[in-house]
């Protein structure tokens, strides 16, 4: 045995010490472990036939879980999930209804599908249809009025218990946009990546990959991407008429009706259910949140597991646009300092070592102690030397009117003398007041990174001036710069594209406009092409906001409610959402977190991770929790 063992090392040096290449056979095992293999898979067969066969009597008698879980012990995770989801369909919108009638199809297209989430195969359905979004029930009757015709699409895990299982409704702005933001670019299972601010600034230089969405909502929730009547494939049902849902009012009574009607039809009464609206759209679930709690169960069908109807668990305000009193001050101002800094060279920037929250934290205190007073004192001061300049010319023109009262050849009445011509230019203020105030206007230009600012700068909040020379700069991300496209609207046709394109391959929905085009990789592909990216317009009398998540509230204190914003939005701005919920008093109720971004934060790489995880902690967290900050 000894010699055995010799001669082999023998043998492995020799080989070690020839250069020649030795050809390796490319199976893992030695040929007699492989043969054991080929012997066994007789009995692998049998032990899947004996777990399959187990599955369909547990299955037969209810026990559908067990099924599933005695199916994944020997592997078939697929065949698991399939005695939850529904089979695969495609749906052909030409062999249907139309939607604008009451005979529209409630039957939605389907497509199972699975990616990794948190390191696991998850397996999942997608689907995409209409719903009947019916009105309050008739209390005489008991009818409801079939209202429109409203589009979704939707990912859900089947093999879910549906009573603990979340489910959250997603509703853009504009007001007048399809879901596609929310959908395409932020919490869906597939996203293209915008990557701001970063992004070429020719168009055609950015490649928009579509991938697997890491920070995808569905490992904590269901989702459904609503899009409201008029967008997508939304539509009035007649008699109504689209225009009839064009009102803050109506439009909000669409998404509780929505609600209702998904859960009705879905089975998912017991679900705790979310409504997540971005920028017009966190007015619009605001409003809906208070009449879904004053509906209370009124319109819900009863649960078939006999579990009882949750309304609503939480609300989430991304972006938000509120009505809703703020505080009388400019409060774009942080906004439009943080992108100052932004635009500033390290070396010589006015943030220095801070952390972005630590800077936000630093320019909320300048504004509010002190540049807010400093522009008081000063607005005060200029405004009583211009009433000093009026009272001056206004004398001056007494005494000329006096003098040369009946005289020929001159007028009394000329601009000169008029007291409404004074000029701002002209009107100086104290120099003392100017001299208090200097050690404010000398940090105002600090914060701007621009030391030649002026009084009328200060006075008019005009701190962003160091931004690059573009065709186009952004307001909804105020860093963003482009030569050769519109940095607030190149997304609709992006995002818009990527639904219909996505609506066929990956949902099975067939419009009757699909048609063959080419993606923006050149690639053969499928699109909805009559997919309404936007529609109409929508009143904002009436305006969902801080009123009515109070009101929800009221109704229902354990009510989990948070906003979400980007410091650098120039539109919807983070500062304005604070002072709207301290003048509410429901400051320490819902937090606020602010990331790097601008009013589409999902845009930054490098905050979808933070975003996600304060998602993790809002569906975690009891009801009536807050997230922490």
């Amino acid at each position: 045995m000894i010699f055995r063992v010799f001669f082999l090392l023998a043998l492995l040096g020799l080989a070690a010490c020839n250069d020649t290449k030795v050809e390796v056979a490319d199976r893992t095992f030695p040929e007699s472990v492989q043969e054991s293999v080929k012997l066994g898979e007789p009995a692998l067969t049998d032990k899947l036939e004996s777990a399959r066969k187990e599955a369909v009597e547990l299955k037969a008698k209810g026990k559908l879980f067990d099924a599933a879980d005695r199916l994944r012990t020997v592997g078939l995770d697929e065949e698991a999930y399939a005695i939850f989801a529904p089979a695969d369909y495609k749906f052909l919108a030409k062999d249907h209804p139309d939607p604008s009638t009451p005979q529209v199809s409630e039957t939605p297209s389907v497509m199972r599908h699975s990616m990794v989430l948190n390191g696991k195969k998850t397996w999942f359905t997608a689907k995409a249809g209409h719903l009947i979004a019916y009105g309050q029930k008739d209390q005489l009757t008991g009818k409801k009025d079939a209202k429109a015709a409203i589009f979704y699409m939707s990912y859900t895990r089947d093999d879910l218990p549906r009573e603990n299982r979340p489910v959250t409704f997603f509703f853009n702005g504009g007001p007048g946009y399809a879901s596609i933001f929310l959908h395409m670019a932020a919490y869906g299972p597939k996203r293209i990546v915008i990557n701001a601010p970063y992004m070429a600034r020719k168009l055609a230089d950015n490649p928009f990959k579509l991938i697997d969405n890491e920070e995808t909502l569905l490992d904590n929730s269901d989702l459904v991407f609503v899009d409201p009547v008029s967008e997508g494939f939304s539509t009035a049902i007649a008699p109504h008429r689209n225009h009839h849902f064009s009102n803050a009012t109506t439009d909000a009574e669409i998404v509780r009706d929505f609600v209702t009607s998904y859960s009705n039809k879905n089975n998912r009464q017991s679900s705790p259910k979310y409504l997540l609206g971005e920028s017009w759209g966190s007015a619009r679930v605001s409003l809906a949140a208070s009449m879904l709690e004053e509906a209370g169960t009124s319109n819900y069908d009863p649960d078939p597991s006999g579990q009882p109807v949750k309304v609503l668990s939480g609300v989430v305000l991304q972006s938000p646009y509120l009505s809703g009193d703020s505080c009388a001050c400019n409060t774009g101002l942080p906004t439009l300092a943080m992108a100052a800094e932004y635009f500033q060279k390290p070396e010589t920037s006015w943030r220095g070592a801070r952390t972005l929250d630590q800077y936000a934290d630093y320019i909320r205190q300048f504004a509010m102690q002190r540049y807010f007073p400093a522009l008081e004192t000063y607005n005060a001061a200029f405004t009583a030397a211009t009433a000093a300049k009026e009272a001056i010319l206004v004398e001056a023109k007494n005494e000329i009117s006096a003098k040369f009262k009946g005289g020929m050849g001159v007028s009394v009445e000329g601009e000169a003398f008029s007291a409404e011509t004074t000029d701002d230019d002209d009107v100086q203020v104290e120099p003392a007041t100017l001299a208090k105030l200097e050690p404010i206007l000398q940090e105002f230009r600090n914060i701007a990174g621009n030391h030649s600012l002026s009084w009328d700068d200060f006075a008019s909040g005009n701190i962003l001036t160091n931004r690059p020379a573009a065709k186009s700069l952004g307001d909804y991300d105020a860093r963003m710069a482009a030569d050769d496209y519109q940095t607030d609207w190149f997304d609709d046709t992006i995002l818009g594209n990527g639904v219909k394109d996505l609506l066929p391959a990956f949902l099975n929905y067939y419009s009757s406009g699909v048609k063959a085009v080419k993606d923006w990789h050149g690639n053969d592909v499928l699109r909805n092409d009559d997919y309404a990216v936007t529609g109409q317009d929508v009143s904002a009398d009436g305006l969902g906001g801080v009123a009515d998540l109070t009101l929800a509230l009221a109704f229902d204190p354990r009510l989990k409610i948070m906003a979400l914003h980007g410091y650098y939005d120039t539109v919807t701005t983070f500062f304005e959402t604070e002072k709207q919920l301290q003048q509410a008093g429901l400051d320490k109720r819902i937090p606020v977190h602010v990331f790097d971004g601008g009013q589409m934060t999902y845009y930054v790489e490098a905050s979808r991770k933070p975003v996600k995880k304060v998602f993790d902690e809002f569906y975690r967290n009891t009801p009536g929790t807050p997230a922490t900050n």
